[in-house]
């Protein structure tokens, strides 16, 4: 268990910078774009990317949420409120997203 909660940090650190990351190549898409005139595919391609920021931003608010959970139930087990089954239990459900 002690190694486990650095892992599962660490873990969600990495899935939140590649969703940034994604998140900032769709910026550069969407603001190239926007320096084109307008025509059919540009629109078409602008509008795909700006559906795909708001996915993205989305799925890095739960992740960071998610992240900040975990955070407080780990501070909770480690002032003694809550005990090990509960937290990996929370661990297990939530891995699985």
């Amino acid at each position: 268990m002690d190694d486990n909660p650095k892992e599962l940090l660490i873990g969600y650190d990495a899935q939140i910078n590649g969703l940034r990351r994604q998140l900032a190549e769709t910026n550069e898409i969407i603001a190239r774009d926007q320096g084109f005139p307008p025509s059919f595919s540009v629109n078409r391609r602008l509008k795909k990317s700006k559906r795909q920021q708001e996915k993205l931003m989305q799925r890095i608010k739960q992740k960071e949420a998610a992240r900040s959970n975990y955070l407080k139930l780990l501070r909770s087990y480690q002032d003694g409120e809550i005990d090990k089954v509960a937290l990996k239990k929370w661990v297990n459900e939530n891995q699985r997203r």
